[in-house]
């Protein structure tokens, strides 16, 4: 009986040994590709060269034109010095850790940060049209905004993780106003503000816009945001309100600087996780200062328009085509002549208020 191998024998161990060579490499590879760092300005994440070995962590299938897929996977980390740009259909998985620069789109982003993921962008996520937001992890962000493009330009935030600033001081990232918050048919991942009715009220002066509110409860909450609008839809900020730190809490905020005639007000709710809402109602104000409450005084052949206090006003007169007749600074009184039709009379202060109405 033959000690030593035959040819077939020796054959068959050199194939298991390629084979686990093989494995081994395999494995060694993609330990070490679990981190992939790229550098570079204004990145195409389609281009693989783009990409550490040209390897772009886990593209998905093939389908419609550019729909791509990329999954970060728990415990993966992945680094991008560069900018995140796609044409459109992307679908972005984060359950491991992910940082960019900023995040471009056109159409049809779809971000999903699972429990435990991190997607850090150092700038801002911006689309055209159609996004929807979910995180259930962590995303930090300076803005979540929808820039100039079609008519679907809309977007939805929803899930039960945080969204922060990169500021890292408990306050939300700028979000565009038309994107809806939470998704529909999704938990709001933002923390409700509970008021009391009946929800924000208003006392006015002369001078001034008193708001009051209560709350009926609180949990983690850091400040709120008063917010101001002429219209109803587009909002600006005009103070901030510290939370109180109670179960329930009464508020009082001036706004020293209304709006002449109708405007609305609503709430802006941040917590301490950088999680934000916004309240339920908005409240419509209708003020008029008294020293801008101007009087019109008609004779035949003239019109006299009367402040009832003395101060710095500048008066404009308009036809009902847009032709201005007058444009003068008065102390209290300004006589013109009586026009042939309604004029639009506007009027501001040395307090830079103003008040307009039409005078048939």
């Amino acid at each position: 009986m033959s000690i030593g191998k035959t040819q077939k024998e020796l054959n068959n161990q050199i194939m298991k040994n390629f084979t686990l060579g093989i494995i081994l490499v395999f494995l060694a590879f993609s330990l070490t590709a679990q981190y992939v760092t790229v550098t570079g300005d204004e990145l195409d994440w389609n281009d693989p060269d783009t990409w550490v070995s040209g390897q772009v962590p886990n593209p998905g299938p093939g389908g419609a034109q550019n729909l791509r897929t990329i999954t970060i996977s728990p415990g993966s980390s992945v680094i991008l010095d560069g900018d995140l740009t796609f044409l459109a259909n992307l679908e972005l998985f984060v359950a491991g850790s992910l940082s960019i620069n900023n995040l471009k789109g056109n159409n049809n982003l779809q971000v999903e940060v699972a429990q435990g993921g991190v997607f850090t962008v150092k700038g801002d996520i911006s689309y055209r049209n159609n996004t929807r937001i979910i995180v259930d992890g962590l995303l930090f962000a300076d803005s979540i905004l929808v820039t100039t493009g079609g008519s679907n330009a809309t977007g939805c935030i929803g899930g039960s993780g945080s969204i922060r600033s990169n500021d890292h001081d408990g306050t939300a990232p700028w979000v565009a106003e038309n994107i809806v918050i939470p998704c529909p048919g999704m938990e709001n991942p933002f923390p409700e503000i509970a008021l009391a009715y009946p929800g924000m009220t208003y006392a006015s002066t002369t001078e001034d816009i008193q708001l009051y509110w209560s709350t009926n409860k609180e949990e983690d909450s850091a400040f709120f945001t008063v917010q101001r609008s002429g219209d109803n839809n587009k909002w600006l900020p005009v103070g901030n309100l510290m939370e109180a730190a109670g179960a329930s809490a009464d508020y009082a905020f001036t706004d020293p600087y209304p709006l002449e005639g109708d405007s609305w007000y609503r709430l802006k709710l941040t917590d301490v996780n950088g999680k934000f809402s916004f309240s339920p109602e908005n409240l419509e104000v209708s003020w008029t200062s008294e020293d801008l409450n101007f009087q019109v005084q008609k004779t035949p052949g003239t019109w006299t328009i009367r402040f009832p206090v003395s101060g710095q006003y500048l008066v404009e007169a308009y036809t009902i085509h847009g032709r201005r007749i007058v444009m003068n600074q008065v102390e209290q009184t300004l006589s013109i002549p009586a026009p042939d039709s309604a004029l639009l009379i506007r009027v501001a202060n040395d307090k830079d208020r103003t008040a307009s109405r039409v005078v048939m």
